[in-house]
């Protein structure tokens, strides 16, 4: 199972799947109090409306995390002609 992390940070969205361990790996803490995403991240638990590729009246340096994988569906009936 992969964890799906939407950040958005001064340079705009990033949409990353990591593993469970690599995401504890970069929302933990050094001994300094930074994490892989700087300091004081915002873990939201709602996903905010996304303007101008940041997350609209949030501060940066704010991310949601969803637990899942990518879903792609399956062709069960291909349009082969249209008409009008």
């Amino acid at each position: 199972m992969n964890y799906l992390i939407i950040f958005s940070g001064e340079d705009g969205l990033s949409i990353e799947a990591v593993t469970k361990e690599k995401l504890l790996d970069r929302i933990t803490p050094d001994e300094f109090g930074c994490t892989y995403y700087g300091n004081d991240v915002n873990i939201l638990d709602y996903l905010p409306k996304v303007i101008d590729q940041s997350f609209d009246n949030e501060p940066f340096n704010s991310m949601v995390i969803i637990k899942g994988d990518i879903v792609v569906p399956k062709v069960v009936e291909k349009i082969l002609r249209y008409e009008l």
